[in-house]
This record gives C-alpha cells, structure tokens and sequence, in this order.
C-alpha cells in the first residue's frame, strides 16, 4: 500500500468488528470509500486505488460484502449505476442521515452532511427513523454560472 492509505488500523477494526477478514483488497476498498467525499461508484472506488493489484471483480465483491455488514450503503440515484458510502466513520457517526444534490446540468453528486434529516423542522420521530434516503436536484453553483 502507499501514500495516504498506508495507516490502516481503523479499516481492520471496523472489518473484525464485522466479523469479515481483513483482506489487502477490503482495506483498501475501504480506505478509499473513507477518505471520499461523496458516495463512489465501482469504477470510481477502483479507480481511486492506490495500486492495481486488485480486479474489478475482487472490487465489486468486497463492495457488496461491505454492505452485507452494514459497513457501506448502496444507492442508486436514477442513472442505473450503483453508489457507496460508508455508513458510519470515526468522524460521522452515522451518515446515512444526510441528504444528496445531484447537478441536473452535470450530474455531479454532492452531499449535504451539514443537514441531518432528523433534525427538521415539522418531521414527526417516528416518520424520519423510517426514511433511507433524501435527493435534492436542481443545478449546481458552476452550471449556473454557464447559463
């Protein structure tokens, strides 16, 4: 492994924890979907490796074992290509309850962390422990510049 992945004792913890072997390719896999910014695709998760010792297939297995673990999870925003998060990090402690903004213009996703979806104004309790997920579109402050 090289440069920003190198530490990688956070990664071997959460997977123990989850009772998954703490592979090269799942740490990396991790590691990776840890210092994003946005939830990744598959291509972009492998992409974004450090190395390519890794196959695509190994990648895509290893996304699908994390989510199986509800270590990551997975989102399909309408364009039929898959998208992973981490659920939780030592930063976050839950992720899942942030709302999305996808660009109508260029499709870019951004998350929207400073807005927790319990905390609303006007939600009942109950109703938003039941929501999974919260998409905003409209076009970004780039794309709006262009028009």
């Amino acid at each position: 492994m090289q440069g920003k992945y190198l530490d990688t004792n956070w990664e071997k913890q959460v997977l123990r924890a989850a009772d998954l072997r703490a592979t090269r390719s799942r740490i990396s896999t991790l590691a990776v979907l840890r210092a994003a910014s946005k939830p990744l695709s598959h291509l972009e998760v492998f992409d974004r490796l450090p190395s390519r010792e890794f196959d695509k297939v190994t990648i895509f297995r290893n996304l699908k074992d994390l989510v199986k673990r509800n270590i990551l999870r997975r989102l399909e925003l309408g364009d039929h290509r898959w998208r992973f998060e981490l659920i939780a990090s030592e930063c976050h402690e839950k992720t899942t309850e942030h709302p999305l903004f996808i660009c109508n213009d260029c499709n870019t996703l951004t998350c929207l962390r400073e807005m927790n979806i319990t905390d609303w104004p006007g939600l009942d309790a109950e109703f938003s422990n039941r929501i999974s997920d919260v998409i905003v579109r409209g076009i970004c402050q780039e794309c709006s510049h262009k028009i």
